[in-house]
């Protein structure tokens, strides 16, 4: 019998290092099977976790200077250029007819009212009378002078009751010239019938009516010379020394639009009581509209100046005041009250509150607060 002899198997020996990290990784996967470790949060979500999401997109502008038209604006009054009083000489007429009302255009000479022509006529005729007797006492006394004089010459009377005679003939010829001169008055208190216009313009009032007696120089009538107004704008004496005649004005209309008009003189006096002084601006083609008394605004060109500008859309008016909004590095906006000057189409004149560094929220500036974080884009 054949007799196999079993060979024995080779094994490598398992080494104290092979054993130890087997059983490291053995404990690892144990502790991986029992609980999951915690993973960190990406670093986009926590910057997106430490800033606000924006509140508004917007563009930013910034101040630019130019040049910038000076103006003072002020306030005043519509006033008549010159106002003529109209009245008659005569008196104790009555008023027979009034032909027109306030408002109205007239012509220089065009009548106004008509005066009852009874009493005119009387006093015409009364005058004419006592001329007539004043002519009839002249005669009778330069007749007593022919006869006297050849009584005197041969020493009929004295040379005294000649005198007499030559005192009592010019006063008799005095009183023909006073009785000419009172039909002169008469006659043209006769012509003065109708009262008439002294210069082309507008009634502006009227203060009789038909049936009222006229005493003489009472106004019948008020009229604006030549339909001319002018605007009588009230400055303060601390500025009186910029305005100038000559210098254009731009009169603004409640009703809307403008008027242009130039200074034409200065007062040369200041009102006690408001520090103001007057400066008259006449104006050219007013329109219709405009009316005597009213009270509008205006602004005086006082010439060229330097100054820096924003567009109108990046200020907002907020109990009174202007605000701008600047935006900061960490792009949140702060609000910055800022003083004001002129407008001039969709720019506004900025005096002081920022400055050329700053850069400004251009428009929405209704829709964001102060410390709010936006989003800045290019235009």
């Amino acid at each position: 019998m054949t007799i196999l002899s079993a060979m024995p198997m080779s094994f490598r020996p398992v080494t104290r290092r092979v054993a130890t990290g087997l059983l490291l990784s053995g404990l690892v996967l144990l502790a991986a099977c029992g609980q999951k470790a915690p993973e960190s949060p990406p670093a986009a979500d926590a910057a997106s976790a430490a800033q606000p999401a924006p509140a508004l997109t917007v563009t930013t502008t910034r101040l630019e200077s130019g040049q910038w038209p000076m103006r003072l604006t002020v306030t005043g009054n519509v006033l008549p250029w010159q106002e003529a009083s109209v009245s008659s000489e005569v008196s104790g007429v009555t008023v027979s007819q009034v032909l027109v009302q306030v408002g109205d255009r007239v012509k220089k000479g065009q009548e106004l009212a008509r005066l009852a022509p009874t009493a005119l006529d009387s006093q015409q005729a009364q005058a004419q009378a006592a001329l007539a007797q004043a002519q009839a006492q002249a005669m009778q006394a330069s007749s007593q002078v022919r006869r006297l004089k050849p009584l005197v010459q041969e020493n009929f009377i004295s040379k005294s009751q000649l005198d007499n005679a030559l005192a009592a003939e010019r006063s008799a010829l005095a009183a023909v010239q006073s009785a000419q001169a009172a039909l002169a008055v008469a006659q043209n208190r006769s012509a003065q019938r109708a009262v008439v216009a002294p210069d082309e313009g507008s009634i502006s009032a009227r203060n009789i009516a038909p049936g009222q007696v006229i005493a003489a120089g009472q106004e019948l009538f008020r009229l604006i010379r030549q339909n001319r107004l002018e605007w009588q704008a009230q400055v303060p004496s601390s500025d009186l020394a910029r305005v100038q005649p000559g210098q254009r004005v731009d009169i603004r209309l409640s009703e809307g639009g403008v008027v242009s008009g130039v200074v034409r003189e200065l007062a040369p006096t200041v009102d006690t009581r408001t520090r103001m002084g007057l400066a008259y601006v006449r104006l050219e083609q007013p329109p219709a509209t405009l009316r005597s008394g009213q009270f509008v605004q205006g602004d005086i060109e006082l010439g060229q100046g330097s100054g820096q500008t924003l567009p109108a859309t990046a200020l907002v008016l907020r109990d009174g005041y202007y605000h701008a909004f600047v935006v900061q590095p960490d792009q949140r906006v702060r609000d910055v009250k800022v003083e004001v000057g002129q407008t001039l189409g969709d720019r506004v004149q900025i005096l002081s509150g920022i400055g050329p560094q700053d850069a400004v929220v251009a428009t929405g500036t209704g829709f964001i607060a102060d410390g709010d974080v936006v989003r800045v884009v290019q235009k």
